[in-house]
């Protein structure tokens, strides 16, 4: 019986280390209080020939805002121009938590995919917003972490094994011309 019990604890210990790993999906589990220009797409190409999952967009100048009532220490997510668009360059991507400023960053045609963590701990309102019009930015795997848990980075998410990589098959261009 102690054997069991020893075996069951060690099972339920595993799976709640599992557990705690796994991130709140921004748009998964909120609403937005206020927007403009946003939408939610459960999977988005960006800039590169990247296809991202639970994703938004931001478009025209727009922005978001969620309540997020203070339950998070970290966000995470990775930001590019969506794929195949012409836009104006460059715009302008704030991110306003509690009405202070914590992210501030223009945002060219050719930029890479970027993967950001910031601190929200404790913060109960956050806002994305688009400074300019001419411009849909895509926000992939936007994830909210409580204390405790360890942040996923995406940033090499397509690491080089040691493997023979062939162009085009295999490594996707980064930006391609049609003109």
């Amino acid at each position: 019986m102690k054997r069991f019990l020893t075996l069951a604890f060690g099972i339920l210990s595993m799976c709640l280390a599992a557990y705690s790993q796994t991130p709140t999906y921004l748009t998964k589990t909120y609403k937005p209080t206020e927007q403009v220009g946003y939408e939610v797409k459960p999977s988005v190409g960006i800039q590169g020939g990247e296809t991202w999952k639970n994703a938004f967009t931001l478009w025209e100048a727009g922005e978001v805002t969620f309540n997020l009532d203070g339950k998070y220490e970290n966000i995470s997510f990775v930001m590019a121009p969506q794929h195949r668009q012409i836009f104006k360059d460059p715009n302008i991507v704030l991110i306003h938590a509690d009405g202070r400023t914590i992210f501030d960053s223009p945002v060219k045609t050719d930029d890479l995919p970027r993967h950001i963590t910031l601190n929200v701990n404790g913060v109960k309102s956050l806002k994305f917003s688009l400074v300019d019009k001419g411009m849909i930015l895509a926000f992939c795997e936007v994830a909210l972490w409580t204390k405790g848990q360890k942040v996923h980075n995406l940033e090499n998410r397509y690491k080089l094994d040691g493997k023979k990589k062939m162009l085009f098959r295999d490594l996707k261009p980064y930006y391609l011309s049609t003109s």
